[in-house]
C-alpha cells in the first residue's frame, strides 16, 4: 500500500498526506488503473478502513476508526516566505476536520489550539500565491513553517460584482472571514449548520468555504453555497451557487448562480445566472440573466429577463426581455419580445410585441403596438402606435394649412404612421371676434391608386372666445370626422379636400339672445336637452399637406 501511494503522490498535481506507518504492513496490492478518477482509485486502494479530505492541493488519508481518548492540540509559530525569509501575516492556519482556524497576525505569528480524538491533529497553513503545507500534531507543537511562493501567479483581478465587494456583505461578515476564504482552497459539503452570525456557528470560521443542504441562521449566515433550503433571520450569504429555497428576514445574497426561490424581506441579489423566482419587499438584483420571476415593492434589475418582472416602481433589464415588465411607474429594456405594462414609462431599444404605459412610450424600432397618451419610436417595421400624440422618426410627418366651411384658417400636424397616426390641430376666424380652436385626434390613410390616396380621421376641437370667461363646467365642443381624398404632387407636397360629419356639443347659453354656444348654423340635426345644445351637420374641408 504504501508502495502504491507513493506512486500516486508521484503524478503530477497530486499531493498525499498520510502517516506512513498506517501501512508499514498489510499484503500486496495487484491492481491497474489508467484515466481513473483519483476518488475512484483511492475507494478501491483505502477500501472502509481510510477516509480523504481535499484541503487545497493536498489529499489527507486518516484512518476512520483511530480514535483516541479527547485531547488538547496546540500549534503555534511563525509563518514566513521560503524564498526571502520575510514573515507572511494573513495567512490561514486551520485544523482540516472541524475547521476551526485562525490569522496570522502582522508578525508573522500564530497560535491555535483545537481538541482532538485521533492521535494526531492535522493542520493546514494557506496563503493566498502560496503553497499550501500540512503538518501533523501529537500534543503541544511550536515552530516556524515556510510557504513556497506560487510560479507564475496571475494577479488577482477582483469583480466588481462580486459579492465580498459589496456593502451589505461586508457589515455581515468580519474581513477575517474574507481573508479565510481567499486563502483556503478548499470545498466541502455538509448535511445541516446552525450559526449565530458569520463565524459563529457550526461551520466555524471557514463557513466560507462549505456547503450546506439544511442552513438556519439566527441573526446572519455566510456559506460557499447551498443544495437545499436555508433560513435567515435577517440576512443569508452564499458565496457561490444556491440549489433549493434561501428566505431571509431581511434578505439573501447569492454570489453565484441560483436555482429556486429567493425570498426576502427587503432585497435579494444574485451575481450569477438565476433560474427560479426572487421576492422581495424592496429591491430584486441579478447581474446575469434570469429565467422565471422577479416580484419586488420597488425595484428590479436583471441582464437579461425570460418570464415575468413585476415591480412596485421600476423594472430595469439590461438585455433582453422575453415575457412580461409591469410595473408602477418604469419599464426599461434593451430589447423586448412581449409586453411593457407600466403607469408612467416604457422604454425600449427594440419591442416585438406590447408597449402599454399611461402617458408615455419609447423604442427605437417596433415591431407591435404601442397604446399610451404619447408614443415615441424611430421606426415601426410593422405594427402600430396608438395615442393623443405619436412621433415615429422614419414614418409620417405632416403640416398642413387648411380651410373649411367653420373655421377659415387652421393649421395641422399630423405625425405617425399611415396606419394609424395622430393629429394637432389649432385655427381662429377673426370674423368672429377672434373664435379660435384647438384640437386632437387620430386618423388613417388608404393608398388608392398610384398618388392618390384617402383619409379617416376623427378630430374632437374645443372652441374658445377670448371675450367670454370660461367657466370650468363649459362645455363647447366641435367633433368632426373627415373623409378626404388627397393627390401627391410631390414628395413632400399635396392637396386635399373632402366632406366633414360635425358634431356640436355645447352646454354654454346666452339669455340675452336665447341662443346656445358660438356656432349659428342650420344643420340636419338639432336637438337641446337638459342644458345640452346638439347640433349636426355636414361641411367640407381643403387642405395643402407639406
Amino acid at each position: 500500500m504504501s508502495q502504491a501511494l507513493t506512486q500516486i503522490n508521484a503524478l503530477e498535481g497530486i499531493r498525499l498526506s498520510y502517516n506512513p506507518d498506517h501501512f508499514s504492513h498489510g499484503g500486496l496490492l495487484s491492481r491497474s488503473f489508467q484515466n481513473q478518477p483519483l476518488d475512484e482509485v483511492l475507494k478501491v486502494l483505502l477500501g472502509t478502513n481510510f477516509s480523504y479530505k481535499y484541503r487545497g492541493s493536498y489529499v489527507i488519508i486518516q484512518p476512520k476508526n483511530n480514535v483516541v481518548k479527547k485531547h488538547t492540540v496546540k500549534l503555534s509559530g511563525a509563518v514566513k516566505d521560503a524564498q526571502t525569509g520575510k514573515v507572511i501575516k494573513d495567512a490561514t492556519i486551520y485544523e482540516v476536520n472541524k475547521l476551526n482556524a485562525t490569522l496570522t497576525d502582522d508578525r508573522g505569528h500564530f497560535d491555535l489550539v483545537v481538541s482532538a480524538k485521533t492521535d494526531y491533529a492535522t493542520f493546514a497553513i494557506s496563503r493566498e500565491h502560496y503553497q499550501d503545507t500540512i503538518i501533523r500534531v501529537q500534543n503541544i507543537s511550536e515552530m516556524s513553517v515556510s510557504l513556497k511562493p506560487v510560479k507564475n501567479e496571475k494577479i488577482r483581478i477582483v469583480d466588481r460584482f462580486e459579492i465580498e465587494t459589496k456593502k451589505l456583505v461586508q457589515f455581515f461578515t468580519p474581513k477575517q472571514s474574507h481573508k479565510n476564504v481567499r486563502n483556503v482552497s478548499m470545498d466541502e459539503e455538509r448535511f445541516i449548520q446552525f450559526s449565530v452570525v458569520p463565524m459563529v456557528g457550526t461551520n466555524g470560521t471557514l463557513s466560507g468555504k462549505i456547503k450546506n443542504n439544511i442552513s438556519i441562521n439566527l441573526l446572519a449566515g455566510y456559506a460557499h453555497g447551498l443544495n437545499g433550503v436555508e433560513l435567515g433571520g435577517v440576512f443569508n450569504i452564499d458565496r457561490k451557487e444556491m440549489n433549493g429555497v434561501q428566505i431571509g428576514g431581511f434578505g439573501n445574497a447569492t454570489g453565484g448562480e441560483s436555482h429556486g426561490v429567493q425570498l426576502g424581506g427587503f432585497i435579494n441579489t444574485t451575481k450569477g445566472y438565476t433560474e427560479g423566482v426572487q421576492v422581495a419587499g424592496f429591491f430584486n438584483l441579478v447581474t446575469d440573466s434570469i429565467k422565471g420571476a422577479q416580484g419586488a415593492g420597488f425595484v428590479n434589475l436583471s441582464k437579461k429577463m425570460d418570464g415575468v418582472q413585476a415591480a412596485g416602481f421600476v423594472n430595469l433589464s439590461t438585455g433582453k426581455v422575453k415575457g412580461v415588465q409591469a410595473a408602477g411607474f418604469t419599464n426599461v429594456s434593451k430589447e423586448v419580445k412581449g409586453a411593457q405594462l407600466s403607469g408612467f414609462l416604457n422604454m425600449a431599444k427594440e419591442t416585438e410585441g406590447v408597449q402599454v404605459s399611461g402617458l408615455l412610450n419609447v423604442t427605437k424600432k417596433l415591431r407591435g403596438i404601442q397604446l399610451g397618451i404619447i408614443n415615441i419610436a424611430d421606426t415601426v417595421e410593422r405594427g402600430v402606435p396608438i395615442g393623443l400624440f405619436s412621433f415615429v422618426r422614419k414614418g409620417m410627418h405632416e403640416l398642413a394649412i387648411e380651410h373649411n366651411e367653420f373655421m377659415p384658417l387652421n393649421v395641422t400636424f399630423r405625425s405617425g404612421v399611415p396606419r394609424f397616426y395622430s393629429i394637432m390641430s389649432a385655427g381662429i376666424d377673426p370674423s368672429k371676434e377672434n373664435l379660435w380652436n384647438y384640437g386632437l385626434g387620430l386618423g388613417t390613410q388608404l393608398r388608392l391608386k398610384d398618388k392618390w390616396y384617402g383619409n379617416f380621421e376623427l378630430v374632437a376641437h374645443h372652441l374658445l372666445n377670448p371675450d367670454r370667461d370660461m367657466e370650468e363646467d363649459h362645455m363647447n365642443l366641435l367633433n368632426r370626422l373627415n373623409f378626404n381624398v388627397g393627390y401627391q404632387l410631390a414628395k413632400h407636397l399635396s392637396l386635399n379636400a373632402g366632406p366633414v360629419l360635425n358634431l356640436y356639443l355645447t352646454n354654454i347659453y346666452n339669455p340675452s339672445t336665447d341662443t346656445y354656444g358660438d356656432i349659428k348654423r342650420s344643420g340636419f340635426y338639432e336637438k337641446t336637452s337638459d342644458n345640452l345644445y346638439i347640433l349636426a351637420w355636414v361641411g367640407y374641408a381643403v387642405s395643402v399637406r407639406f
